[in-house]
């Protein structure tokens, strides 16, 4: 088993702080779905709800949502995005 695509729990806790921020700044057309979304998972993330590959699943929902709503982020988003995509590609 590919261990590389499993996130450890100071992942799933270092992503928290990202996926807010970027619900909270999410101005952008049609993107209320997506702030439900980000905002479900953090509160999940927090009551520790989330498994290994939470963050994996969260990327692939996210790139879902932007790509079938046809959603051009923000360069502050995008950066915030690139950071969460990041965390999820850190080495264990």
């Amino acid at each position: 088993m590919d261990l590389s695509y499993y996130n450890t729990k100071a992942q799933l806790k270092a992503a928290t702080p990202i996926i807010t921020l970027l619900a909270q700044n999410l101005v952008e057309e049609n993107t209320f779905g997506l702030k439900k979304i980000l905002i479900a998972w953090s509160d999940e993330i927090e009551l520790d709800q989330k498994n290994a590959i939470s963050l994996n699943e969260l990327i692939l929902a996210i790139s879902n949502y932007l790509v079938k709503n046809q959603i051009c982020l923000t360069k502050e988003n995008a950066i915030l995005l690139k950071k969460l995509f990041e965390l999820v590609c850190a080495p264990i």
